[in-house]
């Protein structure tokens, strides 16, 4: 855009240009179905009319990593505090979705059992940006779309 942009214009301003911060964090959520990963109820060509109302997104979790204050030691058994302190701060420079990966193989598939007893180092307690309504919402006005094509 920089390169096709007149000498003569104003420089260009990411905020502007997309509508939202360079620092703004973004993700797509996307549900793949193939092989004998098909859900049930949209195995056949005649359920997918079904597909707006069935819920692709009922094991998806929103997870906010960021932590307003951290617990002090005194307020932690143990080694728990640095423990939860170590996670949080490998939390931070992985990325939550690697994170939650890794310890899934460390605690041989027990990230969420470890992560619930840690919780206090990893959410802030607000309210994410949006919600799994929301998202299934989104997947349902793009299907019947699609759908009607």
């Amino acid at each position: 855009m920089q390169r096709k942009a007149s000498k003569d214009a104003d420089p260009l301003e990411f905020e502007i240009e997309f509508g939202f911060k360079e620092t703004d964090i973004r993700t797509r959520i996307e549900r793949q179905c193939g092989g004998k990963r098909i859900p049930q109820e949209l195995a056949t060509f005649e359920q997918l009319t079904h597909a707006p109302d069935f819920n692709p997104f009922t094991q998806l979790e929103i997870v906010r990593s960021g932590v307003v204050r951290l617990p002090t030691p005194e307020e932690c058994e143990g080694l728990e505090y640095y423990t939860g302190l170590g996670m949080s701060a490998e939390s931070q420079r992985v990325g939550m979705q690697e994170f939650r990966k890794r310890l899934n193989r460390q605690t041989k598939g027990n990230a969420a059992r470890t992560m619930e007893r840690y919780a206090r180092f990893f959410s802030d307690g607000e309210e994410s940006a949006i919600s799994l309504e929301q998202i299934f919402e989104s997947y349902r006005a793009s299907t019947i779309v699609q759908l009607a094509a």
